[in-house]
């Protein structure tokens, strides 16, 4: 099966045609005639016709030409957000009003269908004596601990994680964060310990002059 190459613009001659008669509508109330014979139309025509020739250059613009263009014009590439929802957690009817109850943080909500599932970046509460509370919950996966692999010290070496993407930072305590493994804890290096063995955590940088 061939590879079907990307469309940028799906515009093509009759459409430019007709968006180009549209605005001259607008633009000049007075012009009348419409037909293919008018010198106006003719123009028309032809500026379609060059804009119809570009546009099939600009659809075989590759992926990472795209990117580097972008990246001339100050457009930057973002990392996807994750969704989010305000979820409001009522008290049981029959429920002690005295005492507090909480949801723990990484819990997860799923919708009635189970179509998708939210996680509670943070821990929420029902405090004493109130009937509900309200948390914020982001329609993504908690990942803790997953090993991406052995560094061989090759230059431009790269890992991919198990459940791509990776969102954007939420501010929540969900953000990403990559360690590469300690044998041991350093004065000034900051630590995370999972299963036993220690990481040190890296700090993102967007260059190696940081």
């Amino acid at each position: 099966m061939p590879i079907l190459l990307p469309r940028l613009d799906d515009r093509r001659f009759d459409d430019l045609v007709r968006d180009g008669i549209a605005h001259a509508k607008e633009a000049c109330p007075g012009w009348s005639d419409y037909t293919a014979g008018d010198p106006g139309v003719t123009l028309i025509e032809v500026f379609a016709f060059i804009t119809d020739a570009l546009l099939y250059r600009l659809n075989r613009v590759p992926p990472k030409l795209q990117l580097a263009l972008l990246n001339l014009v100050g457009v930057d590439l973002q990392p996807p957000s994750a969704a989010s929802v305000d979820l409001v957690f009522r008290r049981a009817d029959g429920a002690d009003p005295k005492q507090a109850l909480t949801v723990a943080a990484g819990s997860t909500v799923a919708t009635s269908d189970g179509s998708a599932e939210f996680v509670l970046p943070v821990a929420v509460t029902v405090a004493a004596d109130a009937t509900q509370t309200t948390g914020r919950a982001l329609h993504c996966q908690v990942v803790e601990g997953e090993k991406l692999g052995e560094s061989t010290g090759i230059p431009g070496q790269s890992f991919v994680v198990q459940r791509p993407p990776v969102i954007a930072p939420s501010k929540d305590g969900l953000d990403f964060m990559l360690g590469v493994q300690a044998d041991e804890q350093g004065a000034g290096r900051t630590v995370w310990e999972i299963d036993g063995i220690s990481y040190e955590l890296w700090t993102e940088t967007s260059h190696f002059a940081d």
